[in-house]
């Protein structure tokens, strides 16, 4: 086979582009002639939209800069005259050269007539205040208020605020409805203890994590945090009567049964229990004596004390009188009946901190020589019933 031949049985390769390739690269004439449509944005809502995002967004930049790199005295020398003016009115008297100090308004000499701004917060020209004139215009602006420790440290708080997320409309549209709520009287701030109170709940003294109702005297009772001989002190102030009600009672008796608590007390405004009912071995009542019988809760025991006080009527409580109490005069029972009501948390835990527990020490409980010379028969503090309850009860 010569040369010839095996030429003609290759097959030949050309430089010519593909039908499709050529299609693709030709570009169509309506493509051509059609001219690319652009989004045209307005320049002023655009301006407007970057500085709101600037001055109220967590995420802008002025969060991540010293602070100092946008506010100071060069930078406020680039801006125009209109927005140095704009600025120089928002600033505080003590800001410009010209500022002198004047007799403070709460002061007897102070002049009746002399206005509360020391100067007019205007580029227009000079203020008169009282016998001073006082310049408050760009030029007469101190360069150092911007690295004063005052401006710095308001700048810093709206650079807080700022990326704290305060500024936001949402945050304002929050602020004006819990106003708004606060004075229509649907919305109110926990108050600490109910806070607290909602985060501890009460436990079974089993430890095994079983949410237990809420503690009581009778509770206190059954675990021994308050016994029998045992003083209560009552006392509470009334500052909107200018009254303070003190009264001890002495824990007579518990209820086998219900751990119910029997309580003595003098009768009227009488604080301190008598010498011989305070003494070890003491069981006989006093004559006179009041007794409070079946107390379980802080609040019906409070609302006893008060009565027997006679100073401090239902109304002129910050809460109503929960339930009913069995106050005794002589020791003959006699129910009184009182509608139940609801109490809020806030009278609930004041009752507990009202009462403080008196007891013996082992060693004083049958030195009954000392006990009566001593007050309280020599018992010492344990601590409120609050105390206890938070603290030796769960």
């Amino acid at each position: 086979m010569d040369d010839s031949a095996t030429a003609t049985s290759r097959p030949r390769r050309t430089a010519r582009p593909s039908a499709k390739v050529a299609a693709a690269a030709t570009p169509s004439s309506s493509a051509s002639n059609t001219p690319r449509k652009r989004k045209v944005q307005d320049p002023e809502k655009t301006s407007t939209n970057k500085l709101e995002y600037l001055l109220t967004n967590p995420k802008s930049k002025l969060t991540q800069l010293d602070i100092s790199d946008a506010l100071n005295y060069s930078n406020f020398l680039d801006l125009s005259q209109e927005s140095q003016d704009s600025l120089v009115s928002l600033l505080p008297p003590t800001a410009f050269t010209t500022h002198q100090s004047t007799v403070s308004p709460t002061h007897v000499d102070h002049p009746a007539a002399e206005s509360a701004e020391n100067c007019a917060q205007t580029s227009a020209g000079p203020s008169n205040t009282g016998n001073m004139v006082q310049e408050c215009t760009t030029a007469t602006l101190e360069p150092a208020v911007f690295t004063s420790a005052h401006f710095l440290s308001a700048a810093h708080t709206f650079q807080d605020h700022l990326y704290s997320g305060w500024l936001t409309q949402k945050a304002a549209d929050d602020i004006a409805r819990f106003e708004e709520g606060v004075r229509a009287g649907t919305m109110h701030a926990e108050w600490k203890d109910e806070e607290w109170d909602a985060e501890h709940e009460q436990k079974t003294s089993a430890g095994k994590g079983k949410k237990a109702g809420p503690a009581n005297l009778a509770l206190l009772a059954q675990h021994d945090v308050v016994k029998e001989g045992d003083v209560l002190s009552y006392r509470r102030e009334f500052p909107h009567l200018q009254i303070t009600v003190e009264k001890d009672m002495l824990v007579q008796s518990i209820n086998p049964r219900t751990h119910a608590l029997t309580v003595h007390l003098l009768p009227a405004t009488a604080q301190s229990l008598p010498t011989a009912v305070l003494v070890a071995g003491q069981e006989a009542p006093v004559a006179n004596m009041l007794a409070i019988e079946d107390v379980s809760d802080p609040e019906e025991l409070e609302a006893g004390v008060l009565d027997v006080d006679g100073r401090v009527g239902p109304g002129e409580r910050s809460h109503p009188r929960p339930e009913s109490f069995k106050p005794t005069a002589g020791l003959v029972t006699a129910t009184i009946e009182v509608p139940q009501t609801q109490v809020i948390p806030t009278a609930r835990i004041r009752a507990w901190k009202a009462f403080t527990v008196w007891r013996w020490r082992d060693e004083m409980r049958d030195a009954v020589d000392l006990q009566i010379v001593q007050e309280r028969g020599g018992r010492e503090r344990v601590g409120t019933l609050y105390y206890l309850r938070e603290h030796s009860y769960g």
